[in-house]
């Protein structure tokens, strides 16, 4: 069993066309990372950026679609390096603390590989190997997290951070998990748990820990995993942690497979030696993969108090004002 490793790299598949949601990239404007509908309205990718740095990951490699894309997260991750006159014009404004929120960003190591052609989930994570091997001298010494571009984690402690706090050898791949209504289940890939498979030394991680002894990808008649809690289905997060071993997996290895393996391929290899491990997150799950589940988000954090906050501030009070006044009117309509 390998060393705990405490340096690793974020991994953002993003060469998605997004054909569900195509008005929310302004039909490929932009990347679909960019979709607004987070904490006051902020982007997608600047949660995810947000939840990485709070884990401690300062590393980040895009998997992208075309070279075209990386001006924009360029401009994002160094707005006041692209725009000269911007830092000038927020001063003038007395808009100090988003400066400095600007200026932490540079912080972060940015890195990119290319995806040109849709080829799945497993492809696009292996990309990251080129990455890793130029830029990590001993690749085995880091972790690999994932975060897809159109999911977010709304909870106090970071949704990576939940994964990593679970993690106990570089063995293992950690998976986040849900619950979701038994219709909506048919969608994801499931997790099957029950009481035997709950980890029991790593409870400060997430709401729970198991390891699975099933993964279906959406199964047509999901199967419920029985807790003392009661019967739920668990539905895997777009947040995986992976060890170094786990990309080589991916892109294949001579004598054991012909060609490139998909991500479901990578887990069935965990559930079969015993080190996949699924945490299931505390927070709410918020994915904005169509304009109706961007709305929700956008509405979930409309409603919720900062991650870092208990009480509600007055913009917050405000939001739920404006809420409250907006079903009354609903009300008064019918």
């Amino acid at each position: 069993m390998s060393e705990f490793q405490d340096t690793g790299i974020l991994v953002v598949p993003a060469a998605g066309k997004a054909s569900r949601a195509l008005g929310l990239s302004g039909y490929g404007a932009v990347p679909k990372a960019f979709t607004n509908a987070g904490h006051r309205g902020c982007t997608v990718l600047e949660e995810i950026t947000t939840e990485a740095l709070k884990s401690g990951i300062k590393d980040f490699c895009f998997i992208i679609g075309n070279d075209d894309e990386k001006p924009v997260y360029d401009r994002f991750f160094n707005p006041l390096e692209k725009d000269p006159g911007l830092e000038e014009y927020l001063e003038a404004k007395g808009r100090t603390a988003i400066i400095d929120e600007l200026k932490s960003r540079t912080k972060v190591n940015v890195h990119f590989e290319l995806q040109p052609r849709p080829t799945g989930f497993g492809n696009a994570v292996s990309l990251a190997g080129n990455t890793i091997k130029r830029h990590y001298p001993d690749p085995g010494d880091i972790f690999i997290g994932v975060a897809l571009s159109d999911d977010m984690v709304l909870s106090r402690t970071p949704a990576l951070r939940q994964l990593l706090d679970a993690r106990k050898s570089s063995d293992e791949l950690v998976v986040a998990v849900s619950p979701v209504p038994v219709d909506d289940a048919k969608k994801f890939g499931v997790v099957v748990a029950d009481e035997s498979s709950r980890v029991n030394d790593r409870h400060k991680a997430g709401n729970g820990v198991f390891r699975p002894k099933e993964i279906l990808e959406k199964p047509e008649s999901p199967p419920l995993s029985r807790l003392r809690d009661g019967d739920r289905a668990l539905a895997i997060v777009g947040r995986y942690i992976l060890g170094y071993e786990d990309i080589v997996f991916l892109k294949g290895r001579e004598g054991a497979m012909d060609q490139e393996a998909d991500f479901t391929d990578l887990i069935q290899s965990h559930i079969d030696s015993s080190t996949l491990i699924a945490v299931e997150l505390e927070g709410r799950w918020l994915s904005v993969g169509n304009p109706l589940d961007a709305q929700k988000a956008a509405l979930a954090y409309a409603l919720a108090p900062a991650p870092d906050s208990s009480e509600p501030s007055e913009e917050d009070l405000i939001l739920l004002k404006y809420a409250s006044e907006l079903l009354s009117d609903r009300e008064s309509d019918r």
